[in-house]
């Protein structure tokens, strides 16, 4: 996928539309646009209330050995999918599949979010002040980013995980992590983006009639960042999502007994022959909600960046 916004280029005047327009405006183009949107509500719907889904199919998180035949498999076919069992059941342990998926969506986009807001507090901060500030301080944040964009980071996060306290909170660990190497990207564009309009006459002209430093970020800059900022973030937070899957499936994300769609996945690898039904749900749920994150921002991009259209 291509960079939200080019690193040198501006946003057009059409793109001044605050982001619930912007979404409205898309979703009402596009129906592909809304299907995904309507997932993207399901899936935090679900993540939401998965205490009141999960109580109104009568199951919890607690091992269900009933659920389980002789050999360690759920009891009927579908890896146990029945009436009681929506989505089945976790061999050996009998716990309800549902449960996991629902319990695990709001870990999954606790994490993807809060990284995702750090990521971009931190790159606008950073990028701003580098293309305001300019000079040595610019030379720094450049250099650091490229140094990150370069840096193993999913090796550091595995190595971390593994020497982090267990009696530190794993998500909140995730999602220092995963915002601590998330800001360069964010910055490159806050950067640029800040380069560009420094040069354009109605930063120049707040100069020279007496307008200060602060003022002329606040009230003649920052308005005309929120595009870029938005697009980016709309696209940072499947990305997040997926890193934390991939570091749960790895054993170094959430720890157990906390739910994780990447866990959850990890767990299903071993019984793919048996019954590939393990695999199915968790995995969509994940498949899901990154398609469905990407096609909403990629149809932001365009309603706040008209000129983005065409690019690939």
């Amino acid at each position: 996928m291509s960079d939200p916004l080019p690193l040198g280029g501006e946003v057009t005047p059409g793109a001044a539309r605050s982001l619930p327009a912007a979404l409205w405006r898309a979703i009402r183009r596009d129906a592909w646009t809304l299907t995904c949107a309507i997932m993207v509500v399901a899936i935090v719907a679900l993540a939401i209330g998965a205490d009141l889904w999960v109580a109104i199919e009568g199951q919890d998180l607690n091992e269900n050995l009933d659920a389980l035949g002789p050999d360690g498999l759920p009891a009927g076919a579908l890896g146990g999918v029945s009436g009681d069992h929506w989505f089945g059941v976790q061999p050996l342990r009998g716990i309800d599949l549902f449960a996991l998926v629902a319990y695990g969506a709001r870990v999954s986009l606790l994490v993807g979010l809060g990284a995702t807001v750090l990521a971009t507090v931190l790159g606008v901060l950073i990028g701003a002040s580098a293309g305001y500030i300019g000079g040595w301080w610019d030379r720094v944040v450049s250099w650091a980013s490229d140094v990150m964009l370069g840096f193993p980071s999913l090796v550091f996060m595995i190595a971390l995980g593994a020497v982090a306290p267990i009696e530190f909170p794993r998500q909140l660990l995730l999602i220092v992590v995963l915002g601590i190497f998330g800001w360069p990207r964010v910055a490159r564009i806050v950067r640029a983006q800040v380069l560009s309009l420094s040069q354009r006459n109605f930063v120049s002209a707040s100069k020279v009639m007496g307008g200060g430093t602060w003022h002329v970020f606040i009230k003649q800059l920052l308005p005309n960042l929120w595009a870029p900022i938005i697009i980016v973030s709309s696209l940072t937070i499947p990305s997040m999502i997926g890193n934390e899957a991939a570091l749960s499936f790895l054993g170094a994300g959430v720890l157990p007994p906390t739910p994780s769609w990447g866990r959850t996945i990890s767990d299903a690898i071993d019984y793919f022959e048996t019954d590939p039904m393990y695999l199915i749900f968790p995995g969509l749920m994940l498949f899901l909600i990154t398609l469905a994150f990407n096609v909403v921002g990629d149809s932001i991009r365009d309603e706040l960046d008209p000129k983005s259209k065409g690019r690939g």
